[in-house]
C-alpha cells in the first residue's frame, strides 16, 4: 500500500506539471498574432521587458486628424537591416531588446521603423535623460547608439494591423497637407508601433511621424 501511494503521488505530481507545462505552451503562441491578410505569423520573444514609458512630445498645433509636435532630443538603439517592410521589425527585435535587458534599461515605446535606401532602421528610443556617452557600447558592431536632434514632427494614429501599405497610403496624407500648413518634410517619415503584436488588432496603436520644418 505504501509503494502504491508513492506511485500514485509521482503520478499526480507528473499530470500536474504537464498540465503546467501545456498552459504555458498556449501562453506562448498567444505571444504570437497571426495576420490573416498576409498569411504569416510576428512573434514578440519572451523578454523580462515591458514598456514603462512613451517618447515624450509636445503638442504644438491639432489640425483635424494631424498633430504638430516638438519632439525633444533623444537617443536611439538602431539597427540597419534588409527585409520585407512588415517582417523586419521582427529580425530586429530580438538584437534590440537583447542590448537593454543585458544593460537594464527600460524600454520606451514605441519602436520606430523608417526607410534607409534600400534597408530599414529599427530603432528603440532610450528613456528620457540618457545621454549617448553614458550608455554601454553594444556587443555586436550592428547595433549603433544614435543622438536624435530637437525637431518639429506632422504626425497622424490610427488603429489596426501592422501593414506598411497603411502606412504608406497615411504618410502620403501628412505630407500632401504640410505645404498649405505652412511646414516642409525634413527628415524620413517614420513608422511608430506602441503594442505589442498579442494586442488585438483592432487596439494597436501606429503612427506615421514626419520630420518637418517651417517653409521659407
Amino acid at each position: 500500500p505504501i509503494s502504491q501511494h508513492k506511485k500514485s503521488k509521482k503520478h499526480l505530481h507528473l499530470l500536474a506539471r504537464s498540465r503546467h507545462n501545456s498552459a504555458q505552451r498556449r501562453i506562448d503562441r498567444g505571444r504570437e498574432g497571426f495576420n490573416a491578410s498576409r498569411g504569416h505569423f510576428f512573434h514578440f520573444p519572451t523578454y523580462p521587458v515591458k514598456m514603462s514609458e512613451e517618447q515624450p512630445y509636445t503638442l504644438v498645433r491639432k489640425i483635424g486628424d494631424l498633430e504638430i509636435r516638438d519632439y525633444p532630443a533623444s537617443v536611439h538603439a538602431q539597427l540597419t537591416l534588409s527585409g520585407g517592410a512588415n517582417t523586419v521589425g521582427n529580425k530586429a527585435f530580438g538584437p534590440l531588446v537583447g542590448y537593454i535587458s543585458q544593460n537594464k534599461i527600460a524600454m520606451t515605446a514605441p519602436v520606430i521603423q523608417e526607410r534607409n535606401d534600400e534597408l530599414w532602421n529599427v530603432s528603440f528610443v532610450m528613456p528620457e535623460g540618457m545621454n549617448a556617452q553614458d550608455l554601454p557600447q553594444p556587443s555586436s558592431g550592428d547595433l549603433l547608439i544614435t543622438d536624435v536632434p530637437q525637431h518639429l514632427a506632422a504626425a497622424t494614429t490610427w488603429s489596426g494591423t501592422w501593414k506598411y501599405d497603411e502606412v504608406e497610403k497615411r504618410g502620403e496624407a501628412v505630407i500632401k497637407q504640410l505645404p498649405e500648413l505652412g511646414y516642409r518634410v525634413d527628415g524620413e517619415p517614420r513608422w511608430a508601433r506602441y503594442d505589442p503584436p498579442w494586442k488585438p488588432w483592432f487596439l494597436r496603436r501606429n503612427e506615421v511621424i514626419v520630420p518637418i520644418a517651417l517653409l521659407n
